[in-house]
């Protein structure tokens, strides 16, 4: 069936704590400036996907997604908090383009999320597990 092909995509890969945040700062951050919930994304896992009923997130990070240093700059708060650690957590890292841009993800998955935006509904599939588990989901 063609109306599939090639709608497979690894997901987000924050490659960084400094990327992880919680509810709380997320509700603090939201009711300083209400446009940092443009940032602040539910964040699913394999472990997230097989643990929590229909497998819905419960974890929180900051994304950036294809912004310039500029642009991720104007959200002040999410944007001291990667930028106290995250460049220094980068500076061991082997991949020249996570050091250049560390206010970005390994793999932020943009393609992927231009095609979900289109969807009622797409599946998540944990990368590790012992079984395959197929768990309906909707675009946020």
């Amino acid at each position: 069936m063609k109306v599939n092909c090639k709608l497979c995509f690894k997901g987000v890969q924050p490659t960084g704590k400094s990327f992880i945040v919680t509810e709380k700062q997320v509700k603090e951050w939201v009711a300083k400036d209400n446009k940092n919930q443009k940032v602040l994304k539910l964040f699913s896992m394999g472990f997230n996907l097989v643990k929590n009923p229909q497998g819905q997130p419960d974890r929180w990070i900051i994304n950036f997604n294809n912004m310039t240093l500029e642009n991720a700059s104007d959200y002040k708060l999410p944007f001291t908090q990667i930028q106290a650690t995250l460049p220094i957590e980068r500076e061991n890292n082997r991949n020249p383009r996570l050091k250049k841009y560390w206010w970005k993800y390994e793999s932020n998955a943009f393609e992927m999320r231009q095609k979900l935006e289109k969807l009622s509904l797409y599946f998540v599939i944990p990368r590790v597990s012992k079984w395959a588990i197929f768990i309906p989901a909707s675009p946020q």
